[in-house]
């Protein structure tokens, strides 16, 4: 990326560290840069002054673009208000000259389909996965379970039905583990968004769990508007009801669902982490340093880890070593060179192979800065739980240490004083750690660093007019 960026090519796509896309955004709106390759992420959620759009692919990942999202991409060029015309171009050349030959005419029969506005996918809703079939490889067959069975068996016993469900492809030819992990955490990710939405809200609404306010919520939803079949509909509105039912059984009172609408986990995931809090408690007050403390809650957390290249470690005890890295302010270039002076590497099919930078800010911005973030944010909200009477000193300590430990982990950094420059707006690790170094005291929250960056030293000002210019615009408006 340095390389290419002193050519004057630039990259924004999805494992992009933060602080570089926030630059290259910028950048674009002040025509500071004028290429920038990029997946549809960038034109299609940022309103950016783009002119030529160069089509090198029809495809989002391994599947092919939607006509939908297609449109949306090329309406991005020439934006009204920025540019009089904006031109697509396809770079693709090969689609044209092979139209006339049959395996490989359905390119240009696809583009065709692509630049048609009326031949767009209907809007539709994740919901109604829930009720699709469990598919093989082939999407030729497909298990016989129903939705009712499927959510009932989840719900009633999470941890055993998952471990069940994934033993299918030994069992049934067709069914690989990949697939059924995909289509099985998919559905369960539904069910539980359900079921934490109704938990948040019941805290507050006695009356919301009763089955006509629920069947009206369920009417409510997108889903329920776009069924056609009154059959689709009843599932929808049993659907909410059975989740609803359950967290009424499992959860009298107000106060139970506050508490669990607050960790955003499920019912199933937060008793988990209730009953280790319960058994581990007094040994968690023991722990002396965020090293001990992020050590010894470690074997739970990494359970709740659901980012994919972070669950395909060759050697997955090195995960916390780092992790102690990332939260260290290590840089990515720095983790990856350990990484490969100790042959750390990634399970591929039947093999390994080596983890490449973008996998490695996946694993960590993707991955360990969000799951991480709310494992942790449902430990201090049941610890609170416990003490709500009335605090202790060494509990309020713990839990000041978690919040703290927290934030590194989300944002990567060595310091509360490089948390609250990164907090500020300088969001970026290498800058805020720059920063923070500059200022020399470790443990200056937000007002005390801006108060810093009002009347700055001139060494802090020299190093911030080195910094890309969005970070420099951003200082001169503090």
């Amino acid at each position: 990326m340095t390389k290419s960026a002193l050519l004057g090519i630039f990259c924004h796509h999805g494992n992009i560290p933060q602080g570089i896309r926030l630059a290259i955004e910028h950048a674009m709106r002040e025509n500071l840069i004028k290429f920038v390759i990029c997946t549809s992420t960038l034109a299609q959620g940022v309103n950016l002054p783009i002119r030529y759009l160069i089509v090198a692919d029809v495809h989002q990942g391994q599947e092919k673009i939607k006509t939908r999202d297609f449109q949306n991409l090329i309406g991005r060029a020439g934006r009204s208000g920025m540019h009089t015309e904006g031109s697509i171009l396809f770079a693709n050349n090969s689609v044209y000259d092979n139209k006339n030959i049959r395996e490989h005419s359905w390119r240009w029969e696809y583009a065709k389909k692509l630049l048609n506005s009326a031949e767009s996918e209907p809007c539709t809703s994740n919901l109604i996965e829930i009720f699709t079939p469990i598919l093989s490889d082939n999407q030729k067959y497909s298990l016989n379970l129903t939705y009712e069975q499927f959510v009932q068996a989840y719900l009633q016993s999470p941890e055993e039905f998952i471990n069940e469900f994934i033993k299918i492809p030994e069992r049934i030819d067709g069914f690989s583990l990949e697939n059924i992990k995909r289509q099985l955490y998919k559905k369960i990710s539904l069910i539980t968004a359900i079921e934490s939405f109704l938990l948040f809200h019941s805290s507050t609404d006695e009356t919301l769990l009763l089955i006509e306010n629920v069947t009206q919520l369920a009417q409510s939803t997108l889903a329920y508007q776009l069924a056609e079949e009154e059959p689709i509909k009843d599932n929808i509105v049993n659907l909410f009801c059975f989740i609803a039912g359950n967290i009424s059984e499992k959860l009298v009172t107000t106060d139970q669902r506050a508490i669990y609408g607050q960790t955003l986990f499920s019912i199933n995931n937060t008793e988990k982490i209730k009953s280790w809090l319960e058994s581990n408690f007094d040994s968690l007050l023991l722990q002396t340093t965020q090293v001990d403390l992020l050590t010894y809650i470690w074997p739970l957390l990494i359970k709740f880890i659901h980012n994919k290249n972070s669950n395909r470690f060759s050697q997955p005890n090195i995960r916390l070593v780092l992790t102690l890295q990332w939260i260290d302010g290590y840089s990515y270039s720095n983790i990856h060179d350990y990484m490969s002076v100790n042959n750390i590497q990634k399970m591929r099919g039947q093999g390994t192979t080596n983890f490449n930078l973008d996998e490695i800010v996946d694993i960590f911005e993707n991955g360990l800065s969000y799951d991480a973030t709310l494992f942790i944010n449902a430990l201090i909200v049941l610890i609170e739980s416990l003490n709500q009477e009335g605090i202790e000193e060494v509990v309020q300590e713990l839990i000041d240490d978690l919040k703290l430990l927290q934030k590194r982990i989300k944002y990567g950094l060595p310091s509360q004083t490089a948390i609250a420059v990164c907090e500020l707006g300088f969001i970026d690790r290498s800058i805020s750690i720059d920063l923070a170094n500059s200022m020399g005291d470790p443990n200056l929250n937000i007002q005390e660093v801006k108060d810093i960056l009002q009347r700055p030293p001139f060494e802090i000002v020299d190093k911030i007019y080195q910094y890309p210019s969005y970070f420099i615009k951003f200082f001169e408006l503090l």
